[in-house]
C-alpha cells in the first residue's frame, strides 16, 4: 500500500516514536532501530484505515525493513543470490538453526551489484555426561534439553538424547547464559543447572550431571524438637539435605508462631550446611517471651500465595515440618506490694509499722524460687527479717516474713525466680 504513515514505538523508555510514508511497493524502513520491543501503527490516508503489529527486534539487528520478502537457501559453500531487487533499500537477514545475522543496504542504481558477507552470531558446544544421584551409575535414553535466547529473537532451545554412557554434545549454542534441564521418571529424577557460553567457538564441557531423585527433608533443628528452657535471644535454625534454592524462601511458608500471641515477625537467611553440605536457614533474632511455647513451621504447599521451599532443581518437600520449643524463665520478679505499709520517720528512714508479733508480707509480680531464703525489707534499718520458704505462691500471692532472722541485701530489680 504506497503513501500509507507509518509510526514505530520503541519500548525502551528512550527512543521517541518516528513516522515514515510507504514506497510504490508498499515497503519502509526505519534504520537505526534499537534493539527492544516494538509497536507499528499504519493509516492509508486516502480512506482512513488503519493497522496495528507489535514485535521484538533481537540484538545485532539495526534496521526494520518491510516490503516485499525474497527467500533463497545458500550452497554448500554458504553462498546465496538475489536478483531484480528494486532500486531502493533492502534487508538482508539470515538464519540457522538458532543463529541468526543481518545487513541493511541500498541499491541506487539499475544494474548495481552488492557483495554483502553475513557472519552468524557468536556460538559453541556444550558437553556433559548425565549420572544418578551415586554419581557414578549413567543415565542413557534421557532427554537433555538447553533453553537459551535465540539470535532472532524468540526464545531458543536444543535437545539431545544421551547416549548408553549418559553422555550428550549439543551444538550452535548461542554466546550467552543457557539452562540445563533433564527429567528421568524411572529413577524419580531431576536435573538441572545454569551456565553459559562466554565466546565463540568455546566447548562447555560440564562434565557430570547429577540427578536430584529425592525431595529435601530437615535432618536436624536448633532448639531440637521439644527442647525447653531456651533462651529468649537464642539464634533459632533448620538444617537441610541437600542445597535449596534461596529465590525459594518465604516468611508465608516458614514461620514461627505461638498459641498465645500468634505468627511472630522473623528473617530468614540461607547458608551452607555442615562440611558444606546441604543448606542451613538460618531465622534472625525474633522477639520471644519468657517461659512460653513456640512452633517453627514449614509447609510444603504454597499459603497465601507464598512460596514453598525447594531445592536446586524445583522440587519441594515431600510434607511438611513441624518442631516446637520452650523459653527458659528470664524475666525479673518486682514487689508490687507490702504489708503493713511503709512509713517514713522523721530522720528519713522508711520503716514498716509493724507489730513484733505478727506476720509481714511482700506481693511478689510473679512466682519466686524457693532458693530466695533471706531479703532485707528494710534499707538503712536495724530490723532483721526472713522469707518464710514453707510455700511456693502463685503469682499475685504474697511471701510471709517474719522478724529475727540475719538479713541479706539484694535489690529488687536483681531478684530472678
Amino acid at each position: 500500500m504506497p503513501g500509507a504513515i507509518v509510526t514505530i514505538s520503541v519500548f525502551d523508555d528512550l527512543t521517541p516514536p518516528r513516522t515514515v510514508t510507504t514506497g510504490p511497493e508498499g515497503g519502509f524502513n526505519f534504520p537505526g532501530t534499537t534493539a527492544a520491543g516494538f509497536s507499528l501503527t499504519a493509516q492509508d490516508r486516502s480512506n482512513g484505515r488503519s493497522g496495528y503489529n507489535s514485535g521484538t527486534l533481537a540484538e545485532g539487528v539495526t534496521s526494520l525493513f518491510y516490503g516485499p520478502k525474497y527467500t533463497s537457501f545458500t550452497d554448500r559453500n554458504g553462498r546465496f543470490a538475489f536478483t531484480n531487487v528494486a532500486v531502493g533499500t533492502y534487508c538482508l537477514l539470515a538464519e540457522f538453526i538458532v543463529l541468526a545475522s543481518s545487513h541493511t543496504g541500498v541499491i541506487l542504481a539499475s544494474g548495481q551489484n552488492d557483495f554483502v558477507r553475513l557472519p552468524l552470531g557468536s556460538s559453541g558446544t556444550v558437553r556433559g555426561r548425565l549420572v544418578r544421584a551415586d554419581v557414578t551409575t549413567p543415565v542413557a535414553g534421557v532427554d537433555i534439553l538447553l533453553t537459551f535466547a535465540s539470535q532472532y529473537g524468540l526464545s531458543g532451545y536444543a535437545v539431545m538424547r544421551t547416549d548408553g554412557n549418559g553422555n550428550f554434545s549439543l551444538e550452535n549454542i548461542p554466546v550467552g547464559p543457557f539452562t540445563l534441564s533433564a527429567t528421568a521418571p524411572e529413577v524419580n529424577g531431576l536435573a538441572r543447572l545454569d551456565s553459559r557460553i562466554l565466546f565463540n567457538l568455546q566447548l562447555k564441557e560440564l562434565g557430570d550431571v547429577v540427578l536430584d531423585e529425592e525431595s529435601p527433608r530437615i535432618v536436624s533443628t536448633c532448639p531440637p524438637n521439644g527442647a525447653g528452657n531456651v533462651p529468649p535471644d537464642e539464634r533459632f535454625s533448620l538444617v537441610f539435605s541437600e542445597p535449596l534454592n534461596p529465590q525459594s524462601l518465604d516468611g508465608r511458608s516458614i514461620y514461627l508462631r505461638s498459641y498465645a500471641d500468634g505468627l511472630v515477625p522473623l528473617t530468614l537467611e540461607l547458608g551452607n550446611g555442615p562440611n558444606g553440605l546441604g543448606s542451613v536457614v538460618k531465622i534472625g533474632k525474633p522477639t520471644l517471651k519468657s517461659e512460653t511455647t513456640y512452633d517453627i513451621v514449614v509447609l510444603d504447599k504454597p499459603y497465601l500465595g507464598g512460596r514453598v521451599v525447594e531445592d536446586q532443581v524445583g522440587r519441594p518437600m515431600s510434607a511438611s515440618f513441624f518442631t516446637r520449643f520452650t523459653t527458659g524463665d528470664q524475666s525479673r520478679p518486682q514487689i508490687t506490694s507490702i504489708f503493713p505499709s511503709l512509713v517514713r520517720r522523721a530522720d528519713g528512714e522508711d520503716l514498716f509499722n509493724y507489730l513484733l508479733n505478727e506476720y509481714h508480707y511482700l506481693g511478689f509480680s510473679r512466682p519466686v524460687g524457693e532458693h530466695l531464703k533471706y531479703l532485707v525489707l528494710i534499707i538503712r534499718s536495724t530490723a532483721r527479717y526472713h522469707a518464710d520458704s514453707s510455700a511456693y505462691y502463685r503469682p499475685g500471692s504474697s511471701r510471709r516474713v517474719k522478724p529475727g532472722a540475719e538479713p541479706r541485701y539484694r535489690p529488687p530489680t536483681q531478684l530472678m525466680g
